[in-house]
């Protein structure tokens, strides 16, 4: 059996290495300013940032309690932020957060659109499919 690391669905690494992490989740100064431009203080940057550092790996949002201690601190050390920041915000800014991310990334949401390509391609696949 494969290991869990080595599923279709992505995870977070059980101990990632600094090259991983330098490679992961080290944010761009482009993101940096962008978080900025978003966020107010501290800890809502800190949290901004790792969510999107997170998304762009993962393709989904993680809960904050998922989301390694290592990569908290990684993303906390490439801000040069005090280790007593912590990413925390209320649950009406995360929300904010993740579609400004998904905005970010142009990434779209599931909706009707997708919901019509997937019932279109299952149809197609019946048609041709034997028993």
């Amino acid at each position: 059996m494969a290991s869990i690391e080595r599923t279709a669905f992505p995870r977070f690494k059980r101990i990632p290495n600094s090259k991983q992490l330098n490679e992961i989740y080290s944010p761009s100064s482009q993101e940096i300013t962008y978080a900025h431009n978003i966020a107010r203080g501290d800890a809502s940057i800190l949290c901004f940032l790792t969510q999107l550092k997170c998304f762009q790996r993962l393709r989904y949002f993680p809960s904050a309690s998922d989301i390694p201690t290592v990569i908290v601190n990684h993303v906390r050390n490439c801000l040069h932020l005090s280790q007593d920041t912590l990413p925390t915000d209320s649950l009406a800014t995360l929300y904010r957060h993740q579609k400004t991310i998904r905005d970010f990334l142009n990434v779209i949401t599931y909706g009707t659109h997708a919901r019509h390509i997937a019932i279109e391609s299952v149809y197609k696949a019946a048609q041709v499919m034997d028993n």
